[in-house]
């Protein structure tokens, strides 16, 4: 168990190790930007220019406030890039882990199997264990088929798009239609 933590720790300090200064700078701004403060920040600058331009006897901005919409569009423009690609990279991470923890998984997994086998084996070998037949055990010592279950999966999931574009193309025909 301390072996797989100290996978996990080492998988977490690499991908850290990983990431360059420009990302680490949009993950700060980008978790700035997600703190309720942002919103408070962003009606006071709002409420605060409207405020100005409106009582200023020549403003800098009148309404309708295009200085404001830009300033806006930008802001949001920037905003909607960097949580991105923030998200990209915690994308990657998260595979990476996932990897690890199948991985992880299926070692257990096969030990699991392999202890079961055992511990039939030993009530099999032990005179003092009445024999019976165990067909739920039996079938529990054998480790799973891994290329097996890949592959169940794989049906399953073409068989899920070939769902949906069947749908698609009955939504697209009945718009036709119209």
């Amino acid at each position: 168990m301390a072996e797989e933590l100290d996978t996990m720790a080492t998988l977490h300090e690499r991908a850290q190790k990983r990431v360059g200064s420009h990302q680490r700078l949009m993950e700060k701004i980008t978790a700035e930007v997600g703190r309720p403060r942002t919103i408070y920040v962003l009606l006071v600058v709002t409420f605060s220019w409207i405020g100005i331009n409106l009582v200023m006897k020549s403003p800098i901005d009148p309404p309708p406030f295009s200085w404001l919409q830009l300033v806006f569009c930008l802001y949001a423009a920037l905003v909607a890039t960097m949580v991105v690609t923030t998200q990209n990279r915690q994308q990657r991470h998260a595979e990476e882990r996932a990897y690890l923890d199948l991985e992880i998984n299926v070692s257990a997994e096969q030990k699991t199997a392999k202890l079961i086998g055992l511990i039939e084996e030993l009530r099999r070998d032990m005179p003092q264990i009445p024999n019976r037949d165990d067909p739920e055990a039996e079938h529990m010592a054998h480790a799973v088929d891994a290329d097996r279950v890949l592959t169940a999966l794989e049906e399953k999931l073409e068989t899920e798009v070939e769902v949906v574009d069947a749908a698609r193309r009955a939504v697209e025909a009945a718009e036709k239609k119209h």
